[in-house]
């Protein structure tokens, strides 16, 4: 299983890459194509539309169908369509729900804007957010655009997600690291 994700996550980040390439770089794109990949990304969660795209015996007109229809639901650039279809018709289907994230990424990044999402265990108010920012911005050396997400779960502190980097400043995280002292 491990395999295959890596597969198919190196084949979207190669597509992101193409559709990057076949759009431009800039960030005026991120709300151009943000609704119409949501849309998308909301079709593999219903679970026959997912069994469908993904199945190996459905046609591919059934699979563009599916496609299409989702995206009469949303304005959207004609070129993103035809992207889509060509997906559809290389049985690149996998890919699609995962595409956005990429390509968000790579065209930030373009831009020299990092994204980044802060978890806490509460709403973090207004001033706490821009001072998250400030420091990562400080300690990355270019512009974030930062996203706040609350886990309940997380007994404290707060936990930052950029790139392919976690960092673990939770209380939960310290605890254990604690524990795993005394185990020893």
């Amino acid at each position: 299983m491990g395999f295959m994700f890596m597969e198919c996550e190196s084949v979207t980040k190669k597509y992101a890459k193409a559709f990057l390439q076949t759009t431009g770089t800039s960030l005026e794109n991120r709300a151009l194509y943000k609704e119409p990949f949501r849309v998308i990304a909301e079709l593999f969660a219903v679970p026959e539309a997912k069994e469908v795209l993904y199945s190996a015996v459905m046609s591919l007109e059934l699979k563009k169908d599916l496609v299409e229809y989702a995206l009469r639901q949303v304005k959207h650039p004609q070129e993103f369509r035809a992207f889509l279809l060509m997906m559809v018709e290389e049985k690149r289907v996998r890919a699609l729900p995962h595409l956005f994230r990429y390509y968000d990424e790579m065209l930030c990044e373009a831009n020299g804007l990092v994204l980044a999402t802060v978890i806490s265990s509460c709403a973090l108010a207004g001033h706490e957010t821009d001072e998250v920012r400030s420091q990562l911005e400080q300690f990355l050396g270019k512009d974030v655009h930062l996203t706040a997400k609350v886990d309940k779960e997380l007994l404290g502190g707060i936990c930052l997600k950029y790139g392919n980097t976690q960092m673990d400043l939770s209380l939960r995280h310290k605890l254990d690291l604690l524990t795993a002292q005394v185990a020893l």
